[in-house]
């Protein structure tokens, strides 16, 4: 007997949801006559092969769900902020002496430091908008008052609240790097960034999604972008003839690093341990071989690797010491020292064996 192919087998799943999802009073064939508008099957008549668009439709509605659901929360934040500030003024006295007073705890219910010290992030006025809502919701979370069940719904709305803020903040990274203004938004995106972690930390809503995002879309691309950056300085730096050569952003996407993990609590142990294992994983990458017939390239990659080793160590003395993957780190090192000691300079293997002997 044939087994059955990939697309008899998901036809056959969908079959089956279909038969679950039917709406009451609806025949199965008016249902699947609106599932197959919702979801055309276009013939190419060329080669008469069916070309499944549905595919791509239901890939466009996903897509279409995450934003509403982004606005949805956007919208739902806003209400809960507007509720309670009207909450906030009705309570207060009505004469006109107290007035001012009013008006001074609706502005002290705002943490004063960030509507005060918030650095402008010119590259993207949607991560002030995302930071802003997350730290007022910190904020209600953070009241005495505020109910077991207003909390519930506050934590869930923090949460998706700063996914969205580091989304856009992942955003407004690689618009940074890619900048060739010497104005960079770096330092801004770091006070953002540990600012988020530190108020996730203190209402305790450093979940699961929050470290799988950090993870996914900041400090693992920063980890690749040091050895980007590190060739970029060189190429600035020898090139005779050109655009005006770039600001170094190596200093501050290592601050970054530091600031981040200095928010970070030691509850955060599995965040830290993964940290160390993608530096490993990029400090090993640094070492393998890239054809090039440029020999000038060739050259230019060999010096940037000396700096790009000398920050990812750096990286790593910052998440190592609360990492609970410490001998496997070592090992890593070693096995890499080992493997590469041929053609390591003599920066980079006393690099190597400084952090060695740092761990051990």
């Amino acid at each position: 007997m044939q087994q059955p192919s990939d697309s008899a087998r998901l036809r056959l799943a969908v079959a089956l949801v279909i038969v679950k999802s039917v709406p009451r009073g609806c025949s199965f064939a008016a249902y699947i006559a609106q599932l197959c508008r919702q979801f055309p099957l276009d013939s190419d008549p060329s080669n008469g092969d069916s070309v499944e668009r549905w595919r791509e439709r239901a890939l466009f509605l996903e897509d279409e769900l995450r934003t509403l659901k982004r606005k949805s929360n956007a919208d739902a934040a806003d209400i809960a902020l507007l509720r309670a500030s009207n909450v906030d003024a009705s309570s207060a006295p009505q004469n006109k002496k107290k007035r001012k007073t009013a008006k001074e705890v609706v502005s002290v219910d705002r943490p004063v430091s960030h509507t005060t010290s918030t650095p402008e992030l010119s590259s993207s006025q949607a991560v002030l908008q995302t930071y802003e809502r997350a730290i007022h919701i910190a904020d209600l979370l953070g009241r005495e008052e505020t109910s077991a069940t207003d909390k519930s719904a506050y934590t869930q709305l923090f949460v998706s609240t700063t996914l969205d803020a580091l989304h856009t903040l992942s955003g407004a990274l690689e618009s940074a790097i890619a900048s060739r203004s010497n104005n960079s938004t770096l330092p801004n995106i770091d006070f953002i960034l540990s600012s988020l972690l530190e108020r996730a930390l203190s209402v305790q809503c450093f979940d699961d999604d929050i470290i799988g995002t950090l993870l996914s879309e900041i400090f693992h691309p920063s980890l690749k972008l040091f050895r980007t950056l590190s060739l970029r300085a060189l190429e600035d730096v020898v090139q005779p003839e050109g655009p005006e050569s770039r600001k170094d952003l190596r200093p501050e996407l290592l601050l970054l690093f530091k600031h981040a993990l200095q928010a970070l609590s030691r509850d955060a142990r599995e965040l830290f341990s993964a940290i160390s294992a993608y530096t490993i994983h990029e400090l090993s990458s640094l070492f393998v071989s890239r054809a090039s017939e440029d020999r000038r390239q060739r050259r230019l990659e060999r010096v940037a690797l000396d700096d790009s080793v000398w920050y990812l160590c750096a990286v790593l003395q910052g998440s190592l010491p609360l990492s609970s993957n410490r001998d496997e780190i070592l090992e890593s090192i070693i096995t890499i020292y080992n493997s590469h000691r041929a053609q390591l300079t003599d920066v980079v293997a006393s690099i190597l064996m400084g952090l060695i002997e740092r761990i051990w």
